[in-house]
Protein backbone atom coordinates (compact mmCIF):
# COMPACT_ATOMS: atom_id res chain seq x y z
CA UNK A 1 0.00 0.00 0.00
CA UNK A 2 1.36 3.72 -0.86
CA UNK A 3 0.41 7.06 0.20
CA UNK A 4 0.28 9.62 -2.43
CA UNK A 5 -0.49 12.99 -2.60
CA UNK A 6 -2.99 14.72 -4.90
CA UNK A 7 -0.42 15.12 -8.21
CA UNK A 8 0.32 10.72 -8.06
CA UNK A 9 3.40 11.94 -5.53
CA UNK A 10 4.71 8.93 -3.61
CA UNK A 11 3.86 9.29 -0.14
CA UNK A 12 5.57 6.59 1.64
CA UNK A 13 4.62 2.79 2.16
CA UNK A 14 3.53 1.83 5.97
CA UNK A 15 5.65 -0.84 7.82
CA UNK A 16 3.76 -2.45 9.41
CA UNK A 17 5.03 -4.92 12.62
CA UNK A 18 3.72 -8.37 12.76
CA UNK A 19 3.33 -7.63 17.05
CA UNK A 20 1.30 -4.84 16.96
CA UNK A 21 -2.33 -5.37 17.23
CA UNK A 22 -4.46 -5.50 13.29
CA UNK A 23 -7.07 -3.35 14.52
CA UNK A 24 -4.83 -0.22 15.57
CA UNK A 25 -2.32 -0.43 12.95
CA UNK A 26 -5.15 -0.19 10.31
CA UNK A 27 -7.01 2.25 11.88
CA UNK A 28 -4.41 4.32 12.33
CA UNK A 29 -3.32 3.58 8.68
CA UNK A 30 -6.42 4.59 7.43
CA UNK A 31 -6.95 7.74 9.24
CA UNK A 32 -2.73 8.88 8.28
CA UNK A 33 -4.93 7.84 4.42
CA UNK A 34 -7.49 10.08 4.66
CA UNK A 35 -5.56 12.56 5.61
CA UNK A 36 -2.82 12.79 3.29
CA UNK A 37 -4.54 15.22 1.39
CA UNK A 38 -4.56 17.52 3.47
CA UNK A 39 -0.65 17.26 4.02
CA UNK A 40 0.44 19.47 1.09
CA UNK A 41 -0.75 22.24 2.45
CA UNK A 42 -0.27 21.92 6.55
CA UNK A 43 3.03 23.82 7.64
CA UNK A 44 3.61 23.40 11.47
CA UNK A 45 5.44 25.60 13.62
CA UNK A 46 8.93 24.37 13.66
CA UNK A 47 8.74 21.14 10.93
CA UNK A 48 11.83 21.36 8.55
CA UNK A 49 11.20 22.58 4.84
CA UNK A 50 14.01 21.26 2.08
CA UNK A 51 13.46 22.91 -1.40
CA UNK A 52 12.86 19.78 -4.07
CA UNK A 53 11.94 21.49 -7.44
CA UNK A 54 12.20 25.09 -8.61
CA UNK A 55 10.65 26.90 -11.65
CA UNK A 56 10.23 29.88 -13.00
CA UNK A 57 8.34 32.18 -10.40
CA UNK A 58 7.34 29.03 -7.88
CA UNK A 59 9.41 26.50 -5.60
CA UNK A 60 8.03 23.31 -4.22
CA UNK A 61 9.63 22.62 -0.52
CA UNK A 62 9.20 18.91 1.24
CA UNK A 63 8.85 18.10 4.76
CA UNK A 64 9.67 14.49 5.36
CA UNK A 65 8.53 12.94 8.82
CA UNK A 66 6.63 9.23 9.68
CA UNK A 67 3.83 7.81 11.78
CA UNK A 68 3.77 6.23 14.56
CA UNK A 69 2.07 4.18 16.99
CA UNK A 70 2.53 2.96 20.83
CA UNK A 71 2.16 -0.88 21.35
CA UNK A 72 1.57 0.12 25.16
CA UNK A 73 -2.00 2.08 25.02
CA UNK A 74 -2.55 2.51 21.35
CA UNK A 75 -1.89 6.42 20.79
CA UNK A 76 -0.79 7.06 17.06
CA UNK A 77 0.11 10.21 15.53
CA UNK A 78 2.65 11.93 13.18
CA UNK A 79 6.20 13.17 13.60
CA UNK A 80 9.26 14.08 11.95
CA UNK A 81 11.32 11.63 14.13
CA UNK A 82 10.43 8.99 16.07
CA UNK A 83 9.76 9.84 19.49
CA UNK A 84 11.64 8.05 22.22
CA UNK A 85 8.49 6.85 24.01
CA UNK A 86 4.85 7.63 23.76
CA UNK A 87 4.30 10.68 25.59
CA UNK A 88 0.89 9.39 26.85
CA UNK A 89 1.88 6.36 28.61
CA UNK A 90 5.75 6.65 28.13
CA UNK A 91 5.38 3.02 26.45
CA UNK A 92 7.32 1.80 23.17
CA UNK A 93 6.82 3.55 20.17
CA UNK A 94 7.38 2.21 16.63
CA UNK A 95 7.19 3.43 13.00
CA UNK A 96 4.40 2.58 10.79
CA UNK A 97 4.40 4.41 8.20
CA UNK A 98 6.40 7.50 5.98
CA UNK A 99 5.17 10.53 4.66
CA UNK A 100 6.04 13.81 2.85
CA UNK A 101 4.36 16.93 3.03
CA UNK A 102 4.30 19.22 -0.10
CA UNK A 103 3.63 22.90 -0.15
CA UNK A 104 4.60 25.72 -3.03
CA UNK A 105 5.92 28.84 -3.13
CA UNK A 106 5.21 31.65 -5.70
CA UNK A 107 8.12 33.85 -5.83
CA UNK A 108 7.16 36.48 -8.36
CA UNK A 109 4.46 39.35 -8.48
CA UNK A 110 4.24 39.04 -12.16
CA UNK A 111 0.50 38.44 -12.69
CA UNK A 112 1.14 37.33 -16.16
CA UNK A 113 3.68 34.85 -14.85
CA UNK A 114 1.23 34.09 -12.08
CA UNK A 115 -1.82 33.95 -14.28
CA UNK A 116 0.43 31.08 -16.57
CA UNK A 117 1.03 29.35 -13.67
CA UNK A 118 -2.63 29.07 -12.41
CA UNK A 119 -3.70 27.68 -15.37
CA UNK A 120 -1.17 25.40 -16.89
CA UNK A 121 1.24 24.55 -14.22
CA UNK A 122 0.88 20.85 -14.33
CA UNK A 123 1.17 20.54 -10.46
CA UNK A 124 -1.56 21.22 -8.57
CA UNK A 125 -0.26 22.50 -5.64
CA UNK A 126 1.73 25.21 -7.38
CA UNK A 127 -1.60 25.83 -9.56
CA UNK A 128 -3.44 26.19 -6.01
CA UNK A 129 -0.93 29.01 -4.70
CA UNK A 130 -0.81 30.72 -8.08
CA UNK A 131 -4.28 31.29 -7.41
CA UNK A 132 -3.81 32.82 -3.66
CA UNK A 133 -2.01 35.71 -5.55
CA UNK A 134 -3.93 35.59 -8.79
CA UNK A 135 -6.01 38.84 -9.39
CA UNK A 136 -7.32 38.37 -12.19
CA UNK A 137 -10.85 37.60 -11.55
CA UNK A 138 -12.11 36.17 -15.06
CA UNK A 139 -9.50 33.70 -14.42
CA UNK A 140 -10.13 32.71 -11.35
CA UNK A 141 -13.98 32.17 -12.57
CA UNK A 142 -12.45 30.36 -15.08
CA UNK A 143 -10.08 27.61 -13.60
CA UNK A 144 -13.02 27.47 -10.55
CA UNK A 145 -15.57 26.10 -13.30
CA UNK A 146 -12.86 23.82 -15.56
CA UNK A 147 -9.72 22.91 -12.99
CA UNK A 148 -9.45 18.91 -13.21
CA UNK A 149 -8.39 19.23 -9.75
CA UNK A 150 -10.56 19.74 -7.22
CA UNK A 151 -8.62 21.14 -4.40
CA UNK A 152 -7.52 23.50 -7.64
CA UNK A 153 -10.73 24.67 -8.10
CA UNK A 154 -11.31 25.31 -4.14
CA UNK A 155 -8.78 27.44 -3.95
CA UNK A 156 -10.10 29.07 -7.14
CA UNK A 157 -14.14 29.16 -5.27
CA UNK A 158 -12.88 30.51 -2.31
CA UNK A 159 -12.16 34.08 -4.50
CA UNK A 160 -15.05 34.01 -6.58
CA UNK A 161 -17.66 36.17 -5.37
CA UNK A 162 -19.71 36.17 -9.06
CA UNK A 163 -23.26 34.63 -7.11
CA UNK A 164 -24.64 33.08 -10.91
CA UNK A 165 -21.78 31.16 -10.84
CA UNK A 166 -21.67 29.83 -7.69
CA UNK A 167 -25.47 29.02 -7.91
CA UNK A 168 -24.24 27.26 -11.08
CA UNK A 169 -21.86 25.17 -8.97
CA UNK A 170 -23.83 24.08 -6.52
CA UNK A 171 -26.30 22.84 -8.90
CA UNK A 172 -24.01 21.04 -11.42
CA UNK A 173 -21.38 20.06 -9.39
CA UNK A 174 -20.80 15.98 -8.10
CA UNK A 175 -18.15 16.78 -5.72
CA UNK A 176 -19.63 17.59 -2.03
CA UNK A 177 -16.77 19.67 -0.90
CA UNK A 178 -16.63 21.73 -4.09
CA UNK A 179 -20.29 22.29 -3.91
CA UNK A 180 -20.08 23.10 -0.44
CA UNK A 181 -16.96 25.86 -0.98
CA UNK A 182 -19.78 27.21 -3.49
CA UNK A 183 -22.75 27.11 -1.20
CA UNK A 184 -20.56 28.98 1.62
CA UNK A 185 -20.16 32.19 -0.53
CA UNK A 186 -23.95 32.44 -1.82
CA UNK A 187 -25.34 35.38 -0.24
CA UNK A 188 -28.07 36.31 -2.80
CA UNK A 189 -31.30 35.14 -1.34
CA UNK A 190 -33.35 34.65 -4.67
CA UNK A 191 -30.77 32.05 -5.73
CA UNK A 192 -30.63 30.28 -2.20
CA UNK A 193 -34.12 29.90 -2.52
CA UNK A 194 -34.07 28.58 -6.37
CA UNK A 195 -31.57 25.93 -5.24
CA UNK A 196 -34.12 25.24 -2.36
CA UNK A 197 -36.94 24.72 -4.48
CA UNK A 198 -35.39 23.19 -7.81
CA UNK A 199 -31.58 21.20 -6.77
CA UNK A 200 -31.54 17.87 -7.51
CA UNK A 201 -30.34 16.42 -4.08
CA UNK A 202 -32.28 16.94 -1.09
CA UNK A 203 -29.45 17.67 0.89
CA UNK A 204 -28.27 20.64 -1.02
CA UNK A 205 -31.87 21.93 -1.22
CA UNK A 206 -31.69 21.64 2.82
CA UNK A 207 -28.09 23.54 3.06
CA UNK A 208 -29.66 26.49 1.10
CA UNK A 209 -32.59 27.02 3.25
CA UNK A 210 -30.09 27.03 6.11
CA UNK A 211 -29.07 30.59 4.69
CA UNK A 212 -32.43 31.69 3.78
CA UNK A 213 -33.58 34.25 5.88
CA UNK A 214 -36.57 35.41 4.33
CA UNK A 215 -39.47 34.22 6.84
CA UNK A 216 -42.32 34.12 4.47
CA UNK A 217 -40.09 31.92 1.76
CA UNK A 218 -39.23 29.16 5.21
CA UNK A 219 -43.05 28.81 5.54
CA UNK A 220 -44.08 28.07 1.87
CA UNK A 221 -40.98 25.92 2.41
CA UNK A 222 -42.45 23.93 5.27
CA UNK A 223 -45.86 24.05 3.93
CA UNK A 224 -45.58 23.42 0.28
CA UNK A 225 -44.12 19.49 0.51
CA UNK A 226 -40.75 19.06 -0.38
CA UNK A 227 -38.98 16.33 1.08
CA UNK A 228 -38.21 16.24 5.38
CA UNK A 229 -34.57 17.80 5.10
CA UNK A 230 -35.87 20.85 3.61
CA UNK A 231 -38.77 21.03 5.54
CA UNK A 232 -36.77 20.56 8.80
CA UNK A 233 -34.21 22.62 7.93
CA UNK A 234 -36.88 25.51 7.06
CA UNK A 235 -38.41 24.38 10.81
CA UNK A 236 -34.87 25.48 12.56
CA UNK A 237 -35.07 29.12 10.38
CA UNK A 238 -38.27 30.11 11.12
CA UNK A 239 -38.36 32.36 14.62
CA UNK A 240 -41.67 33.54 15.06
CA UNK A 241 -43.81 30.82 17.09
CA UNK A 242 -46.75 31.67 16.48
CA UNK A 243 -45.95 30.91 12.86
CA UNK A 244 -44.55 27.79 13.67
CA UNK A 245 -47.93 26.56 15.58
CA UNK A 246 -49.89 27.78 12.98
CA UNK A 247 -48.21 25.43 10.78
CA UNK A 248 -48.16 22.90 13.38
CA UNK A 249 -52.10 23.23 14.26
CA UNK A 250 -52.98 22.74 10.29
CA UNK A 251 -50.69 20.16 9.09
CA UNK A 252 -51.74 15.91 8.36
CA UNK A 253 -47.77 15.54 8.69
CA UNK A 254 -46.60 13.80 11.58
CA UNK A 255 -43.14 14.42 11.03
CA UNK A 256 -43.13 18.27 11.00
CA UNK A 257 -45.72 18.48 13.35
CA UNK A 258 -42.70 16.38 16.04
CA UNK A 259 -40.32 19.05 14.79
CA UNK A 260 -42.39 21.96 15.59
CA UNK A 261 -43.73 20.80 18.53
CA UNK A 262 -40.29 20.07 20.01
CA UNK A 263 -39.10 23.44 18.99
CA UNK A 264 -41.89 25.54 20.67
CA UNK A 265 -41.77 26.47 24.27
CA UNK A 266 -44.49 29.27 24.53
CA UNK A 267 -47.30 26.44 26.61
CA UNK A 268 -50.61 28.35 24.92
CA UNK A 269 -49.49 27.82 21.36
CA UNK A 270 -48.89 24.31 22.35
CA UNK A 271 -52.51 24.15 23.61
CA UNK A 272 -53.83 25.60 21.14
CA UNK A 273 -52.15 23.22 18.77
CA UNK A 274 -53.41 20.21 20.46
CA UNK A 275 -57.10 21.70 20.39
CA UNK A 276 -56.89 23.00 16.20
CA UNK A 277 -55.24 19.50 15.37
CA UNK A 278 -57.66 16.22 14.95
CA UNK A 279 -54.59 14.00 15.03
CA UNK A 280 -54.54 11.77 18.25
CA UNK A 281 -50.73 11.17 18.28
CA UNK A 282 -50.10 14.93 17.48
CA UNK A 283 -52.03 16.09 20.27
CA UNK A 284 -50.46 13.19 22.56
CA UNK A 285 -46.99 14.68 21.58
CA UNK A 286 -48.32 18.02 22.96
CA UNK A 287 -49.13 16.60 25.86
CA UNK A 288 -45.38 14.96 26.31
CA UNK A 289 -43.88 18.80 25.45
CA UNK A 290 -45.93 20.36 27.94
CA UNK A 291 -44.54 17.69 30.67
CA UNK A 292 -41.36 17.93 29.65
CA UNK A 293 -41.60 22.05 29.99
CA UNK A 294 -43.28 21.44 33.15
CA UNK A 295 -40.11 19.48 34.45
CA UNK A 296 -37.53 21.55 33.19
CA UNK A 297 -39.29 25.04 34.34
Amino acid sequence: MVIKDLNGKYLGEPMLKNNLNSFKKFMFIGIFIAGAVLFYSCKSEGEKWTVAKTGEGFEIQESKGIGWTCEKCGKSDYAQELPAECPNCKGKVVKVSTYVKTQATITTDDQKLIKKLAMTNPNAIVRSSAINKLTDKETIEEIAKKDTDVNVRLAALRKVTDQQLLLDVVMAESDWSVRNEAMSGLTDQKKLEEIARTAKDDLVRADAVKKITDQAVLRDLVTSGGDIFTRSAAIERITDQTVLADIAATSTDINICFDIINKLTDKNLLKDIARRNSDFVIRDSVKERLKTLETNK
